[in-house]
């Protein structure tokens, strides 16, 4: 996460309009184990991200591959920031 902010991504994605789900969103009741309800940050893991639209991101891993994260509507009911998630 670290690179996502330092790099300006954050400002980048807020102007596309990603909004918090998008980027810090979790399964309010398996965090982290439900990688369909998980945001963009968890998969850059270690990575960095390429290219940033409305509707994708491009991440380059640390082995040098490529993935395409897709921006998709979050049921709300289900999955929050992960700061409101902590326990």
């Amino acid at each position: 996460m670290p690179a996502f902010l330092a790099e300006g991504w954050t400002e980048t994605a807020a102007r596309l309009g990603w909004g918090e789900l998008d980027l810090f969103g979790s399964d309010w009741e398996r965090p982290y184990s439900r990688i369909d309800h998980l945001g963009l940050v968890w998969f850059i893991d270690g990575g960095r991200i390429v290219d940033l639209d409305r509707h994708k991101a491009i991440i380059e891993m640390r082995t040098g591959a490529r993935g395409t994260f897709r921006r998709r509507p979050f049921p709300v009911e289900e999955v929050g920031p992960v700061w409101e998630i902590v326990r």
